[in-house]
């Protein structure tokens, strides 16, 4: 009887998320219970090819804008500066597009 040697566990990628104001309509935007206003969910994500981390805007259903990067820290520094509340322009600025 032979062993198989055990694969090492590789680490999940790396994921922050967080709800911004806006004043724009995401087609629809997102409503949080006990808070007034429009919000759009943010997240900050290494994709699963392990080299390209994503910094992507998403409304309640299918309107969303990404913004790609081979360096972590610049995608991390993007994300962590978000402006709060967010608009179509100011992402369209930073280097977004429609997803």
């Amino acid at each position: 009887m032979t062993r198989e040697a055990k694969k090492p566990k590789k680490d999940p990628p790396e994921r922050q998320e967080k709800y911004l104001q806006t004043e724009e309509n995401w087609a629809p935007s997102i409503t949080l219970p006990g808070k007034k206003g429009k919000f759009v969910r943010a997240r900050f994500s290494q994709l699963l090819d392990g080299a390209t981390w994503r910094v992507s805007i998403w409304g309640g259903d299918d309107l969303g804008m990404e913004h790609d990067s081979p360096i972590r820290s610049y995608a991390l520094k993007l994300y962590m500066t978000l402006p709060n509340p967010v608009t179509f322009e100011q992402l369209e600025r930073a280097g977004f597009v429609r997803a």
